[in-house]
């Protein structure tokens, strides 16, 4: 039998294996909702595991369950979290699509993103540990073993899960525990969805540095080649080497919303567009200078240029990445005559 709780919590009758404490099933009478209710009965994590717990009320994003409540007696302490429906991540039983693969790793990255926002590490990150809600939504629980950034953030010895734990977790010496740690089960993860299982150099603890390059050896036609780059770099043996989440995001963010950008160029009154339809464009601005810019369906890049031409007061160079809002000045600085032209980029969101 669960703790002793609030009547307004009704067990339902079923009860999850949890790591470090049973799920229960309960329905909210006040606000007519499910919960799932973890009880903690481990008296040597409990006070730790409260102090994460509440610090991960902070957090606010769609991909992180939402903790509602904490109830905390002498020996026991009953977390009253969001319930999650839906299925736990698992890989595609009908074999593994682009969009699919982007929309899945978009979500746990998004999550990640808002947890080391919040200054946070999860420190477990594997595909058991993430449930689609009611809507589809795919979202992150159980915080058992997360730790805040310089909150006693260097130990010695493994806690989590073998094959999704970083390299640094499995050495005989003690080490900081970083963002970096979440990154790599983050392509850990990603890389059991799009394979089913995961090889043996993953499963297999790296006790000395190695290059692994899975992605690039699994999708060459499937994913673009800069993400799969990317990819492989957060399976890297040292933390330091390894992509910050917000970097990887942001490629996924980019190749979720390929050919849909949108820039308006506004030189003397007139307006240049540029998109899928018009990926080019090219202004002069009179004898002060001439600049080409180019669309790929992921960034706005300047081509090439003529003249002294600065954006947002840097000096332009081929092959630039155009600012999301930016201001572009023809002319040497601190002359008269110089000619200053608008260029802003539309930001679509992923609909998920």
């Amino acid at each position: 039998m669960i703790m002793d709780l609030p009547n307004r919590y009704e067990f339902q009758g079923q009860t999850l294996s949890g790591g470090m404490g049973d799920v229960h099933i309960c329905r909210d009478s006040n606000l007519d909702r499910s919960v799932a209710i973890k009880i903690i009965q481990d008296e040597i994590y409990a006070d730790r595991i409260l102090d994460e717990v509440r610090a991960f009320k902070r957090v606010s994003s769609k991909h992180v369950v939402e903790i509602y409540d904490i109830i905390q007696t002498d020996d026991e302490v009953a977390i009253i979290e969001e319930y999650l429906p839906g299925d736990e991540l698992r890989p595609p039983s009908d074999g593994l699509v682009k969009e699919q693969f982007l929309r899945t790793a978009y979500q746990i990255a998004s999550g990640l993103c808002e947890i080391h926002a919040s200054g946070l590490i999860h420190r477990d990150i594997k595909p058991f540990n993430m449930k689609f809600d009611d809507e589809g939504v795919l979202k992150i629980f159980d915080f058992g073993l997360a730790r805040q950034f310089g909150v006693d953030s260097s130990t010695r010895g493994f806690r989590g899960t073998p094959g999704f734990a970083a390299p640094e977790l499995y050495q005989d010496e003690t080490f900081d525990f970083t963002p970096a740690i979440d990154v790599y089960a983050f392509g850990v993860t990603c890389l059991y969805f799009a394979l089913g299982y995961l090889p043996d150099e993953i499963i297999h603890p790296r006790v000395r540095q190695t290059t692994l390059t899975p992605f690039r050896d699994l999708a060459v036609d499937l994913l673009p080649n800069d993400l799969l780059q990317l990819l492989d770099r957060t399976l890297e043996f040292f933390p330091s080497s390894r992509p910050s989440i917000f970097e990887v995001h942001e490629l996924i963010e980019r190749h979720l919303l390929f050919n849909k950008h949108r820039a308006l160029l506004i030189l003397n009154g007139e307006s240049h567009f540029l998109g899928e339809d018009r990926p080019n464009v090219t202004v002069t601005a009179g004898n002060k200078g001439k600049i080409a810019i180019r669309y790929d369906g992921l960034y706005f890049k300047v081509r090439r240029f003529e003249g002294v031409i600065m954006i947002n007061n840097s000096y332009v160079e081929e092959g630039m990445i155009m600012p999301g809002a930016c201001v572009m000045s023809f002319g040497p600085p601190d002359t008269k005559g110089r000619v200053h032209v608008t260029f802003d980029i539309s930001h679509p969101g992923v609909v998920l």
